[in-house]
């Protein structure tokens, strides 16, 4: 008895390794694309931390009173004159936790091209005191890249103006 072909079930061979030669391919594709997109989910879920700790300090700052009568007490023109020199606030000032491996860079941060952690410009005084404050913030951190570490930064600008009525 003869069977017909169109009657026979199953693979060949020759379709089975077709189909995991295929399969491989795609797979060793997949999988040379994996760890790169892993880093790159890394390094942009670090730079959105970093954006987040920068916008929750730069609002803690523009918080402060422009001025103060009690020099215990921070405010924007003392923080002004501290970064005008090139010097962090005293701690204490900044309540917001900065856990590892984000920091605020201080003025040796400048060898790296990386800004003053935090800095007030008043720009603007009128009756002995200041009236308005550009406020920028920059968290670091140390990103692994390659067989080093590299420095990376985020600088959040803004301002604050004093309501007079």
């Amino acid at each position: 008895m003869v069977l017909d072909a169109a009657k026979r079930r199953g693979l060949s061979l020759l379709e089975l390794m077709v189909t995991i030669v295929l399969l491989s391919t795609v797979l060793i594709a997949f999988a040379a694309v994996y760890p790169a997109g892993y880093k790159l989910n890394r390094k942009s879920q670090r730079a959105t931390q970093a954006a987040q700790l920068a916008t929750a300090v730069a609002e803690e700052v523009r918080q402060l009173p422009f001025d103060s009568v009690n020099p215990a007490q921070a405010s924007l023109f003392q923080l002004s004159q501290f970064t005008q020199s090139g010097v962090l606030p005293p701690a204490g000032v900044i309540k917001t936790e900065l856990k590892p491996p984000f920091m605020l860079p201080d003025a040796s941060g400048g060898n790296a091209g990386i800004p003053l952690g935090i800095r007030v410009l008043t720009p603007n005084i009128e009756d002995g005191y200041p009236r308005y404050a550009d406020i920028e913030v920059t968290i670091a951190w140390d990103e692994p890249n390659e067989r080093e570490l590299q420095r990376r930064h985020v600088t959040v600008k803004t301002s604050r103006t004093e309501n007079r009525y």
